[in-house]
């Protein structure tokens, strides 16, 4: 797996193998939480590998900011078991809500892959910013840097939250010629089939 390089890559030399190491610690833990929640919340207590698939890249997702900072291992697997529930629990119980309320539908699993995990692990970078320096005599200085963290959390929110609405609204405008509702899962708007051509 190449997500502890992923993480690692642009983190000083003296830090790396920590961020490797908190890597591997909260892949491995989110992928027990795939596991468990995977069975317990299918009505016939079988895996789901949709959701194991996904639930197991979420620790990678959510230790991704604060790899190289967390110095204990339990806090990787304690964040790591978070971000494989979250992203589980999201994708069992919050697609039905979005696809039924909001008409959004996450077909490949973004959402509770990438999206639930990586708000989790902004906030756990700014919870761990402000807990590794409670006390310290420079505290205005790291009260500062952790809201300037949340500024950037919210910032990131609200830029997808507008790249989502605006290419929601481009799909669903006029300018594409679109299948009607009842065609979206038709394939045959958009390959040509050997089988149905003439002369076969």
């Amino acid at each position: 797996m190449f997500w502890p390089s992923f993480n690692s890559v642009l983190i000083d030399v003296g830090y790396k193998s920590v961020t490797i190491y908190n890597t591997y610690f909260a892949i491995a833990s989110s992928t027990v939480a795939a596991f468990a929640l995977s069975v317990a919340t299918n009505k016939d207590g079988k895996f789901s590998m949709t959701q194991i698939h996904n639930a197991t890249l979420a620790g990678g997702v959510a230790i991704g900011f604060s790899a190289s900072s967390i110095q204990q291992p339990w806090i990787a697997i304690t964040l790591g078991l978070m971000a494989g529930s979250i992203s589980t629990l999201g994708s069992v119980f919050l697609q039905k809500c979005l696809n039924t309320y909001l008409r959004i539908h996450d077909t490949c699993g973004v959402h509770s892959t990438f999206g639930l995990p990586s708000l989790l692990g902004g906030v756990a970078h700014i919870i761990l910013t402000i807990a590794d320096h409670w006390g310290s005599s420079n505290q205005s200085h790291w009260g500062y840097m952790a809201l300037m963290e949340l500024g950037a959390l919210s910032l990131s929110i609200v830029l997808s939250l507008v790249a989502g609405l605006v290419t929601g609204f481009l799909l669903i405008s006029k300018l594409w010629k679109a299948p009607h509702v009842t065609k979206y899962f038709d394939d045959q708007a958009y390959w040509e089939f050997p089988h149905l051509a003439i002369g076969y």
